[in-house]
């Protein structure tokens, strides 16, 4: 077209979510991303489960590994994981992605900032800091400051995780040292910290904290160095040894939709990332190449209106976000005082079910134990103390549909038994 280059589509955003699903999409179609920064760099390390790592085909990048992480309140008492989690080299992983849409024949390009776009003749206009391109559908892959996602309205209700941290090497630590998050300053808003190893003898330290607004990550710098500090009591964390600081903002919440028309949101602009470990890359590894099959099909078809490009989720995958949105808002809202208790639930959960949870792929019957734990231990006069009149009532409605759906489901079940049915 007159004025710029056309492509099947133009992804904007080159971290994890823009160039896994590129490296699909590029073996069918013409494919640009763009970058506002380098393609390909990161602010972050990944950490998630081995086996989502193995059946993605990534297992050469696995840098490290562990089987058990614990959970910790203010009190002395531990929660242990069992899991077999491991740590992405997220440099290599980035590097070989790249060289895979370079060989199917597409183009990245960096320090390429996208400005706006326009429907025109049934193509976007395409504007960025390095001219114009023309494309039938965009994809938005650019995170929480995507400059679409409030103006299509995607997010219903959201809030964030804000993340600051520092890897330090030639260290070396025990199994029983992972933490997936302990809460050691007695503060309020609540301040989270873990640890996981990512390389050889080299260990990411975070302080991570729910909030209602974006801040900048960095704010959570001096309260990460206390958390280092406290922990830290043989001294065995030397600057000289800090070989880089780790940064980032994950949104929480639910979504409209993942679509407008010519429009598909990916990443951090759709996939609500985990409030523990696995932050929004477990998300995005797992859903990268379902979403990359459905969005192939409707290029190939030319439906890229708005219901078309939408992503039918499951109503199972809709409950596990529920949860995930319940769990957040519980963190983000509890005082000190009422962090015992709910660490004190999630202890009496069974280990598979906070393994599952985190993920986000609990079945029907682990979603009844979850909240009947929930309810059991909390107790709706607890929950009350905790959450606001808005949260509460959500929280109170989400789970009685979600057992009233779990309910319904038994009930298919055992009429399908009864008469020999097919479920």
């Amino acid at each position: 077209m007159e004025g710029g280059k056309v492509y099947d589509t133009v992804i904007v955003g080159g971290g994890p979510a823009g160039l896994l699903i590129s490296s699909e999409l590029s073996k069918k179609f013409k494919v640009l991303v763009i970058d506002k920064m380098k393609i390909g760099e990161t602010t972050k390390n990944w950490t998630t489960e081995e086996s989502i790592i193995k059946k993605a085909g990534f297992e050469r990048f696995i840098s490290a590994k562990f089987g058990k992480c614990y959970l910790k309140s203010f009190k002395d008492n531990k929660f242990i994981i069992y899991d077999k989690a491991a740590s992405i080299d997220e440099k290599k992983l980035l590097l070989y992605l790249k060289n895979k849409i370079n060989s199917n024949g597409s183009d990245l390009k960096s320090y390429c900032e996208f400005l706006s776009l326009r429907h025109k003749d049934n193509y976007l206009r395409i504007k960025t800091s390095k001219g114009d391109f023309f494309s039938k559908l965009l994809i938005d892959c650019s995170g929480v400051n995507s400059k679409l996602i409030e103006k299509y309205n995607i997010f219903e209700k959201f809030h964030y995780c804000v993340i600051y941290g520092e890897i330090y090497k030639k260290i070396s630590l025990k199994e029983e040292d992972f933490c997936l998050g302990e809460t050691m300053i007695k503060s309020y808003p609540i301040n989270f910290f873990e640890i996981f190893p990512v390389r050889n003898r080299e260990y990411v330290f975070y302080t991570f904290r729910y909030i209602n607004n974006r801040i900048n990550p960095f704010k959570l710098k001096n309260i990460h160095k206390r958390h280092v500090k406290i922990w830290d009591k043989k001294r065995i964390l030397k600057e000289k040894n800090l070989r880089k600081v780790v940064y980032g903002l994950v949104p929480l919440g639910i979504i409209k939709g993942n679509a407008a028309d010519n429009i598909f949101f990916f990443g951090d602009t759709s996939l609500i990332g985990t409030p523990t470990i696995t932050s929004g890359f477990t998300n995005i590894i797992q859903h990268y190449k379902k979403y990359a099959k459905h969005i192939t099909k409707c290029i190939r078809s030319n439906l890229l209106d708005e219901k078309s490009l939408n992503y039918p989720y499951t109503e199972l995958e809709k409950m596990n976000r529920d949860l995930l949105l319940i769990i957040s808002i519980l963190f983000l809202k509890s005082k000190p005082k009422e962090m015992d208790i709910i660490t004190d639930a999630f202890g009496k959960l069974p280990n598979h079910v906070i393994k599952n949870l985190i993920f986000l792929r609990i079945t029907p019957k682990q979603i009844y134990i979850f909240i009947h734990v929930l309810v059991n231990q909390i107790g709706f006069r607890g929950l009350v103390k905790i959450l606001p009149r808005e949260e509460y009532f959500f929280l109170a409605k989400e789970a009685a549909r979600i057992i009233e759906d779990i309910t319904m489901e038994e009930a298919e079940r055992i009429f399908n038994v009864h008469h020999n049915l097919k479920s």
